[in-house]
């Protein structure tokens, strides 16, 4: 996996627990992802939609994936979906295979939460055990129709000694209430660049190397017989020449 982006930061603390981010404007979209028992290959997901108009809002789960020119069945992966809003439960039904109805009434702001099982090990899946977590944006987070176009904030929050690799770029200066053990926080301008940017969490190892004064880095899960040199090398050389082909500057 390869991504043109900064080294990755994380924020530390001894307590756990799903938290708003304080500091964010009140109507960002926030996503926070926990892995914190990978034994269970359940990802814990929560989403936080504020601004609503009264009456419902739809969840919806993708069927797609980037890349991938198939339907995929990603909504049977959910399991205990619910919603809230300032800690009320509220009630849901399903519309579709795919897509979660939250009744909220006046309510202008509703948190969901859901596990995602993830134990298929492919580029268009997600995967979770022990020695790393994977996911593809699309098969855990859910997304609010009409709102895809708006920037988001993700926290991802792992098992300690873990680091992310991902292609968003790390929001600093973050202050969370309450806080978590080991949380690092991104940036996407909208949901197309969110589920656009896979994430490694886990003790991969990482090659670096630069293109154009951008820094990039390849995040390898596991051991194998490769030559790290040559690695570097063949990446760097489709990276510049994807950049001359397409004429679009590296970020």
């Amino acid at each position: 996996m390869l991504w043109p982006q900064s080294p990755v930061s994380g924020f530390q603390s001894p307590v756990s627990g799903q938290s708003a981010i304080c500091n964010l404007q009140s109507e960002m979209i926030n996503y926070t992802i926990s892995m914190l028992q990978p034994h269970s290959h359940l990802y814990d997901v929560r989403v936080e939609v504020d601004g609503l108009s009264a009456g419902h809002t739809d969840f919806v789960l993708p069927s797609w994936t980037p890349g991938s020119y198939m339907i995929r069945e990603y909504a049977r992966h959910v399991q205990e979906f619910a919603a809230e809003s300032d800690g009320q439960p509220l009630p849901w039904h399903k519309v579709a295979k795919d897509t979660w109805r939250v009744d909220h009434g006046d309510a202008a702001q509703v948190s969901v939460s859901y596990r995602v099982y993830a134990y298929e090990l492919t580029v268009r899946t997600s995967h979770l055990d022990d020695s790393h977590g994977y996911f593809n944006g699309t098969t855990v987070f859910m997304y609010v129709p009409g709102r895809t176009h708006e920037p988001l904030a993700l926290d991802i929050i792992t098992p300690a000694g873990w680091d992310v690799a991902t292609g968003l770029e790390t929001r600093r200066g973050a202050v969370y209430d309450p806080p978590a053990p080991t949380r690092f926080s991104f940036l996407a301008q909208d949901y197309d660049e969110l589920v656009d940017c896979p994430c490694e969490c886990g003790t991969h190892r990482l090659l670096t190397f630069e293109v154009e004064g951008k820094a990039h880095r390849i995040a390898i899960w596991g051991r194998g017989n490769y030559d790290e040199e040559r690695v570097i090398d063949d990446s760097r050389r489709m990276v510049m020449s994807s950049s001359r082909l397409t004429r679009l500057p590296l970020r």
